[in-house]
């Protein structure tokens, strides 16, 4: 198979999708913040090389992305809860925002032909009129949270277009996921930046 980094690997969705690789034999490196601690209810990383990582450090970003030259990056980490996002607004959009910037613009400088996949939230629709929210509606964050996803999520379009990277972004519907073959197979669409995943938080 290809070989992958998984930000916020050990988290509860990343830990998810680590094993999920690992199963199907890619080489993944999962990267924490602090030290790697399973989360409750979450699987182990067992086959996959761990690294100490903060996103919000884009020197270090960069040196990870030319150190394992991954043929994707699936983006977890952020800061995942809307209460402290209220508590600390700018942390929030520090982590998510900018940390989404240093992947990106790492991928653009060291690896463009990587893949990038972005795990949005639900949230960045705010209250929908519709459920099931078609991916269409307008982005209506009444959060620093969802505000710092739609940001961030607006970014991985804005790459595809300006630069054309190849990003799948979005929140996604339940019930679905986001599969390598798909990272794989480099459509059109997923260079646009308009083909979004099944990530849902």
């Amino acid at each position: 198979m290809g070989r992958a980094i998984v930000t916020g690997g050990t988290g509860f969705l990343g830990s998810y999708l680590t094993q999920a690789l690992t199963a199907e034999g890619w080489e993944v490196v999962s990267t924490y913040l602090g030290r790697p601690v399973r989360r409750f209810g979450s699987p182990a990383t067992d086959g996959a090389k761990l690294e100490a990582l903060d996103v919000t450090d884009a020197a270090a970003v960069e040196r990870l992305v030319e150190e394992v030259r991954p043929e994707a990056i699936f983006h977890f980490a952020g800061q995942a809860y809307v209460q402290p996002s209220f508590e600390n607004p700018a942390s929030t959009f520090a982590v998510n925002l900018n940390g989404t910037l240093n992947v990106l613009e790492a991928v653009r400088r060291k690896l463009p032909r990587a893949s990038v996949v972005f795990a949005g939230s639900g949230t960045e629709y705010g209250a929908p009129k519709q459920v099931p929210t078609p991916e269409e509606a307008p982005l209506l964050p009444t959060s620093p949270y969802a505000s710092s996803k739609a940001a961030a999520d607006l970014l991985c379009y804005q790459y595809a277009q300006s630069f054309g990277s190849s990003v799948r972004r979005g929140p996604g519907r339940r019930g679905t996921a986001a599969t390598t073959s798909r990272v794989r197979s480099r459509s059109g669409s997923s260079r646009a930046g308009t083909s979004r995943c099944a990530l849902a938080t």
